[in-house]
């Protein structure tokens, strides 16, 4: 029995996961300055966080199958 051929990996998919890998990074330092930007402007704390969640949205819809 013939072993079927491996696919060949696609450089796009390393290139996917170090965006991904960038933006999850990103991310984290968006959502830990939108905490300590709570106290004293609550407004711009909330947009950080806007930015976090649509960092997340794209993080959910490029993940890996």
């Amino acid at each position: 029995m013939a072993a079927t051929p491996a696919r060949a990996a696609d450089p796009r998919d390393l290139y996917i996961a170090d965006l991904r890998a960038a933006l999850t990074a990103a991310k984290a330092l968006v959502a830990f300055a939108a905490g300590q930007a709570a106290a004293t402007d609550p407004e711009y704390s909330a947009r950080l966080m806007a930015a976090a969640g649509g960092m997340d949205d794209v993080l959910s819809r490029t993940a890996p199958e």
